[in-house]
């Protein structure tokens, strides 16, 4: 098995272990153009679910509960973020698979 291939899967499969450190150590020490593009497409695809944070903290500093008000909003953000974060890990993980099995 090809070295490249392998490093290129670890970008991916890094996220079930090390998210996004794994694919940017990869990115600045590999010089294979192959392995970089990997790892530069596995980094955007595990910053995903982080663009989910921002809107979960402003809604939880800003939403003050008052008797009887249900935290809807926040409660949608934070099952999309789930359902987001969930694929993002399921893609990745097919992903490096797929990189190891070609």
């Amino acid at each position: 098995m090809e070295t490249n291939k392998v490093l290129s899967a670890v970008c991916y499969l890094g996220v079930l272990f090390m998210p996004l450190i794994v694919p940017i150590v990869i990115f600045f020490v590999v010089d294979d153009d192959f392995v970089k593009k990997q790892a530069k497409s596995s980094i955007w695809s595990q910053l995903i679910p982080v663009l989910f944070f921002p809107l979960l903290i402003v809604e939880m500093i800003f939403y003050i509960p008052e008797q009887g008000d249900f935290p809807g909003l926040f409660l949608l953000t934070f099952f999309a973020f789930i359902c987001v974060s969930l694929i993002v890990l399921i893609w990745n993980i097919v992903k490096g698979i797929k990189l190891l099995i070609k």
